[in-house]
């Protein structure tokens, strides 16, 4: 697939009339270039999945497992430059303890900060108490008003390592009254989907996130628009201006 990404510089020429009158004629110059889809994703892929971790329990292991980490759960997204991550509520539950692996390597504590079923989501943070001068980056989020039914995307997902899945956006559900976007179909394949995966489209922006309670169909699966995230996010914001106050 390849798509036409058109340009347009506009330049302000004075003539040289010799009269003075100062009129400017403007030229418009308009250049279309050329960029594959597939080159689209490889970039969307890199920038994104520097903002992916994943989820371990602390202190729950498998049997026979030696991994510190202790119990894969799922994956995140990191939303703040502090270290605030969003993933699936059914991974996690107050009272336990967490460790996230960045896509660096490096692993942190982390704790559960808010969850709301309502959303199908939680966030978390990650301790940085003792770490100088760390900083996240975070992702960015599509204008879901601007998603489009046949549109391109794809999801991140992978246990140990990164895995991709592209497909296009088959439907697009909303609430009763039509103005709330509840869900996102997709005919991205679910095998391999874990809870906490983002849907991504072309520009490496999140369009929404896969979790257990969106399902899955025959055809692909189901994800939460990011639309939850940021509603969550908002109130865990306004929380801790409050408690700064």
């Amino acid at each position: 697939t390849i798509n036409r990404v058109v340009e347009r510089t506009v330049e302000r020429v004075v003539p040289d009339s010799g009269q003075g009158s100062g009129t400017k004629e403007v030229i418009t110059k308009e250049v279309t270039v050329v960029i594959r889809e597939d080159e689209l994703i490889t970039d969307a892929v890199e920038k994104v999945g520097k903002s992916v971790v994943r989820i371990y329990t602390i202190g729950e292991q498998k049997d026979n497992a030696s991994d510190s980490r202790g119990v894969f759960l799922g994956t995140g997204l990191v939303i703040s430059r502090d270290g605030l991550v969003v993933t699936d509520a059914t991974l996690v539950a107050p009272g336990k303890s967490y460790a996230v692996t960045t896509a660096d390597g490096s692993i942190y504590k982390a704790r559960l900060k808010s969850k709301s079923p309502k959303l199908s989501t939680a966030i978390l943070e990650i301790d940085i108490s003792n770490e100088d001068n760390v900083v996240f980056p975070p992702v960015a989020f599509t204008n879901v008003s601007t998603l489009k039914l046949g549109q391109a995307v794809f999801m991140l997902s992978g246990q140990d390592q990164t895995t991709v899945a592209t497909g296009i956006i088959s439907s697009l559900v909303y609430d009763d009254t039509g103005s709330e976007l509840r869900s996102i179909s997709t005919n991205v394949s679910a095998v391999g989907a874990i809870p906490g995966a983002p849907l991504i489209d072309l520009l490496g922006e999140i369009v929404g996130i896969y979790t257990v309670g969106g399902g899955v169909s025959s055809g692909g699966a189901f994800y939460i628009p990011n639309t939850f995230v940021k509603e969550q996010l908002s109130e865990v914001l306004a929380t801790q201006r409050g408690a700064g106050e």
